[in-house]
């Protein structure tokens, strides 16, 4: 009870802060983050433009609001590959590719190393003042397209796959799920399109974009929320932007805490024995915008969790998004909302789902220790059904 009358309480010095500076409280999302942003800043100070309601955050400030984080996370150089789950062979891998970019840029207080066991530090940043910004407000359109997402760097490739060889026979690795999404859909016609891919991994690994882009010269954007596999896969020089981020599972920016047992976001603070870090979470329509709200041919959904909340929290009528692939074997699991309303909600907002689209995805992973089956399902958009000539009677 005391906890609710002290939030009350700050609530009320905070709008009396505002009405007294001649803010129009509608340019500021108020919500409980906001409030411990601007409480950390102190009320004192002026953390508010009340000059314009597009940017109603002091630009200095919000600069200078950015907060990093480091955490220790150790990891055994012996793992092995587990039966029925070779991404944990593979994530290996990726942490010791980590230690090698951070020793090769003398960023060695990253890491220690220690018999076969190596602790990494794992950076992250937050901007917790974003949170009082709405998800369509101007300044933070801006602050992500100018602060977060990172083009090309215009390097050649420097990926583990020999690329002449993905070209010759994609089929051959582990692109399948785009394969399968070019075949039915775009049947290899549509060149220079673009893609977003959400949960990107390493940006190589059985990533679902990659096909688009070697094959037919798409480009688009990758996100991963990771800080480890986010730096391996930037240093595979992919042509396309990235953004080192969450997608929010809520309309509004936030600070959540990524967890690497489950790769998953999550609400709340409860303390994990793997890979934990709090990372900087964005509505996905405002990072659409930030990139101008570009005709998204391919979107593919992969967080390990939250798929459908994101998805709810999308503006529909005002995005062009023409094919998804979304995960959801953890659906009604690790987050609420099941796969049937998944489906039921995307009909009613102009999709169709694809039953059997994806054969690719019928592989196992470790969950709770017990042998998992992955689950990726394909919707499509009903009008680019017709646009694309795709034959739905001929999947089986």
């Amino acid at each position: 009870m005391m906890g609710t009358k002290l939030i009350l309480l700050n609530c009320i010095i905070l709008i009396s802060s505002l009405l007294d500076s001649g803010v129009c409280l509608s340019s500021i999302n108020y919500n409980t983050e906001c409030l411990e942003a601007v409480r950390r800043i102190g009320f004192p100070r002026q953390w508010f433009n009340s000059s314009s309601e597009e940017t109603p955050l002091d630009e200095s400030t919000l600069a200078n609001s950015k907060v990093l984080h480091r955490g220790i996370y150790e990891y055994d150089l012996n793992t092995k590959e587990v039966e029925g789950d070779d991404k944990i062979a593979r994530t290996a891998k990726i942490l010791q590719n980590y230690v090698q970019i951070l020793n090769s840029s003398e960023d060695t207080e990253k890491f220690k190393v220690e018999e076969n066991y190596v602790d990494m530090a794992i950076d992250t940043m937050t901007v917790p003042l974003l949170s009082c910004l709405s998800y369509d407000n101007k300044q933070l359109v801006h602050f992500i397209r100018k602060e977060l997402i990172e083009p090309w760097n215009g390097l050649d490739y420097q990926l583990t796959i020999n690329v002449s060889d993905f070209i010759k026979q994609p089929q051959s690795f582990h692109d399948l799920q785009a394969v399968e999404v070019d075949n039915l859909v775009f049947k290899g016609e549509k060149k220079n399109g673009f893609f977003i891919e959400a949960g990107a991994y390493d940006f190589e690994y059985e990533s679902t974009s990659l096909y688009f882009e070697l094959i037919h010269n798409w480009t688009g954007l990758l996100i991963e929320p990771s800080s480890i596999y986010y730096t391996v896969g930037k240093n595979r020089n992919r042509r396309a932007n990235s953004l080192n981020a969450c997608i929010s599972p809520i309309s509004q920016p936030s600070s959540m805490i990524f967890r690497g047992d489950s790769m998953s976001i999550v609400s709340g603070s409860e303390k994990s024995t793997s890979i934990e870090a709090e990372v900087q979470c964005l509505p996905l329509y405002s990072v659409l915008l930030a990139m101008d709200n570009p005709t998204v041919n391919y979107f593919s959904l992969d967080i390990e969790g939250g798929e459908f909340q994101v998805l709810k929290t999308i503006p529909w009528d005002k995005v062009d998004i023409e094919v998804m692939s979304i995960e959801t074997h953890f659906m009604g699991i690790l987050t609420n909302g099941t796969k049937p309303e998944l489906i039921e909600y995307l009909d009613t907002n102009g999709y169709r789902h694809i039953p059997g689209a994806h054969k690719s995805s019928r592989q196992t992973f470790m969950h709770n220790e017990q042998i998992t089956e992955i689950q990726n399902d394909l919707f499509i958009r009903k009008d680019v059904i017709n646009k694309y000539n795709v034959f739905i009677d001929l999947i089986n």
